[in-house]
C-alpha cells in the first residue's frame, strides 16, 4: 500500500505523513477493514476513507481500488449518507 498514513483516536504519533482524525466510522467488506472520517480543516470539508493494512498495520490513505474521498464546501448529511450508501455497495473480491 501506498499514500499517506491516517491516525485516529488511540493511535500514536508516528513519524511521516499523517492526516489525524479524532473520529470515525468503519465498514469492513470483504475482510478488508476501511475507516471514513473528515479531517478538521476548513472548507473543504473533506470525507476520506482509510485502508487498514496487515503488513505495516496501519491504516493508509490508499485503498485497494484507490484513493476515495468526498469534498464538500460544508456539511450536508444526506450526501455524506449517500456516499457512504455508495461504498457500502462496492464490492471487493477477497
Amino acid at each position: 500500500m501506498g499514500g499517506g498514513g491516517c491516525l485516529y483516536p488511540g493511535d500514536d504519533l508516528k513519524d511521516g505523513m499523517y492526516e489525524i482524525y479524532d473520529h470515525y466510522t468503519e465498514l469492513i467488506k470483504a475482510g478488508t477493514k476501511w475507516r471514513i472520517a473528515a479531517a478538521k480543516s476548513s472548507p473543504p470539508l473533506v470525507y476520506s476513507v482509510c485502508e487498514y493494512d496487515s503488513k505495516s498495520e496501519l491504516f493508509t490513505g490508499l485503498t485497494r481500488i484507490g484513493r476515495i474521498s468526498l469534498e464538500l464546501d460544508k456539511d450536508d448529511a444526506k450526501i455524506v449518507q449517500e456516499f457512504n450508501q455508495i461504498l457500502e455497495s462496492i464490492k471487493l473480491l477477497p
